[in-house]
C-alpha cells in the first residue's frame, strides 16, 4: 500500500524501467495513460484528436468554465483556433527579454 508521495515516486520510476515511458495504470476503475517520454507526451499535447477529458475535469467548470482546458470536440476546436495565432513564435520573439 502507498503510504506517501515518495512512495508513489517510488511505484511510478519501478514501473517506468519495466515498461518504459508510457504505460496505463487502474486507478480504482478508471484507466489512467502514464506519459513519462517528451515524444510521446508531445504527440498528445499537440494531437486535435485526443482531446476527450476525463470526468474529473467537470469538477472544474464551476471554477473555470468551458473553455479551451476543459471543453471537447466544436467548442474545443473553435477556441483553439482563436488562440493558437497568439503563441506564434514571431510574435512570442519580441518578448524573449521579459521571459
Amino acid at each position: 500500500m502507498l503510504k506517501s508521495c515518495a512512495d508513489i515516486v517510488n511505484v511510478s520510476k519501478n514501473l517506468r524501467n519495466q515498461y518504459g515511458g508510457l504505460f496505463k495504470v487502474f486507478i480504482g476503475p478508471s484507466p489512467r495513460l502514464i506519459i513519462c517520454e517528451q515524444k510521446s507526451a508531445e504527440f498528445l499535447l499537440s494531437s486535435q484528436i485526443f482531446i476527450e477529458k476525463s470526468y474529473e475535469y467537470n469538477f472544474l467548470h464551476a471554477w473555470l468554465g468551458t473553455g479551451l482546458l476543459t471543453s471537447t470536440d466544436a467548442k474545443w476546436k473553435s477556441r483553439r483556433k482563436l488562440l493558437t495565432p497568439t503563441f506564434h513564435f514571431k510574435i512570442l520573439e519580441k518578448y524573449i527579454s521579459i521571459f
